[in-house]
């Protein structure tokens, strides 16, 4: 009986998410839902970005043909849709690792765990579109000292809010009283952040991967034999 109320519960996370931005869209005015619309819209692009230069670095620095990389990275990705942190993916991405792209455990071990924790590249594209985003909601003018502390609580921030599920909203509202706006004003992004983590959980272990793929074939830690089989 448990297990099915859990089930129940679990089907109706969609619909309530629905029915929150579709809350959110009838009490704010226009002006405020374009500009969650345009944090949605850039954070997505901003990840896409990533997700292309992480090819590069593969290609460019890793002398590696990216597609490889790509396709055995799709059922891992294809998995971050069930896991909003990355955190989750560790043990599957380990697996990828060694079994599919042949990289040496004694490298993967390490990197793999580490990059879950401390590389949150999709994160920060996040929390920098919606601080600013929301800045300029409130009217206030980012002036060259507050760029400069932005760039640094991101950072510190994007870190933390890798530990569990909808943290980026608690990091967002840290990054709003740095910067002397109201966090009311980050209740736009309750409906959509649920849509936004699945894509930065994304970007990030994409990333963890392409590193390690790089330092793999740099160090000569990689079975390009294994990496390049299908």
């Amino acid at each position: 009986f448990f297990a099915e109320c859990v089930n129940i519960i679990s089907n109706l996370i969609p619909a309530a998410v629905f029915l929150l931005t579709l809350l959110t869209a009838l009490y704010f005015e226009w002006n405020t839902i374009r500009i969650s619309v345009t944090v949605v819209v850039l954070t997505l692009l901003g990840l896409f970005v990533m997700c292309i230069w992480y090819l590069l670095l593969v290609l460019f620095i890793g002398h590696l043909n990216p597609l490889p990389f790509l396709a055995k990275s799709l059922r891992n990705i294809w998995n971050s849709f069930y896991h909003d942190s990355g955190t989750n993916l560790v043990s599957n991405t380990l697996h990828m690792c060694t079994r599919k792209l042949g990289i040496d455990s004694s490298l993967s071990s390490f990197s793999i765990p580490f990059g879950a924790i401390a590389n949150m590249d999709g994160n920060c594209v996040y929390l920098t579109i919606a601080g600013m985003s929301m800045a300029h909601l409130c009217g206030v003018e980012l002036l060259g000292r507050q760029i400069v502390s932005i760039i640094f609580m991101v950072v510190i921030l994007s870190v933390g809010s890798s530990i569990s599920p909808a943290s980026t909203i608690l990091a967002i509202t840290m990054l709003m009283n740095q910067i002397n706006a109201s966090p009311i004003v980050i209740s736009i992004l309750l409906g959509t952040n649920v849509l936004i983590e699945i894509f930065t959980a994304i970007c990030n272990n994409m990333g963890d991967t392409a590193i390690t793929v790089v330092v793999a074939s740099r160090s000569k830690l990689i079975n390009r034999q294994i990496y390049s089989q299908k």
